[in-house]
């Protein structure tokens, strides 16, 4: 495709006439789903969330309900979760209803399912918090990062733009290390914490 990077589109640079898997599916007549993140959003999908071409089908993503800059981690309790699904679980409810839809039409079909975790913001279900308690979570003995490693292999300037971690004063740099989490007065709402 010739991109090697998160901004550029590759219909626009050596690949205009490329086909991508589920656009193969549709120009031979079968219906194609996009359910979560299958492309990359934004620039490198000609500013769309998805390539548009590719689907038959109204693209889902789903809302990220716990995505709004604040805070890089947060503990989805039940009761949060029954009034705002993460991304994940709209993704996984609207996927099951294209495959079901497609499966009664008799037409050939193809459904493409993206998860968008694990990545920031970290909005995940308490009961996977519950199986990893912070007492139990050790460091590596070595915790340095290797000789030689390319900056672009320890970028954290997404992880910065959080208020919790930027709180922390951590600045990103090679061997600072964010790691450990604090309860504050939420429950949902783990601290990040220099170690």
């Amino acid at each position: 495709t010739h991109v090697y990077d998160l901004t550029t589109y590759f219909r626009e640079v050596g690949c205009a006439d490329c086909k991508t898997i589920p656009e193969l599916f549709k120009d031979e007549g079968y219906r194609t789903w996009n359910n979560g993140k299958i492309f990359h959003p934004g620039k490198e999908c000609g500013g769309e969330d998805t390539d548009v071409q590719s689907w038959t089908e109204e693209p889902f993503y789903g809302d990220d309900a716990y995505n709004d800059g604040d805070a890089s981690i947060t503990m989805v309790t039940e009761e949060m979760e029954a009034e705002n699904a993460c991304q994940d679980t709209q993704i996984l409810a609207n996927s099951l209803e294209a495959l079901q839809n497609a499966t009664a039409s008799g037409d050939p079909w193809f459904v493409a399912v993206g998860f968008h975790k694990p990545h920031l913001s970290f909005a995940v279900p308490k009961q996977y918090f519950d199986l990893y308690p912070n007492e139990t979570i050790e460091l590596a003995d070595n915790p340095y990062a290797p000789a030689g490693l390319p900056a672009v292999a320890y970028a954290s300037w997404e992880l910065q733009n959080y208020d919790d971690v930027a709180d922390t004063g951590f600045s990103g740099g090679v061997n600072e290390t964010l790691v450990r989490h604090e309860e504050d007065d939420s429950p949902s709402q783990p601290k990040p914490c220099l170690m």
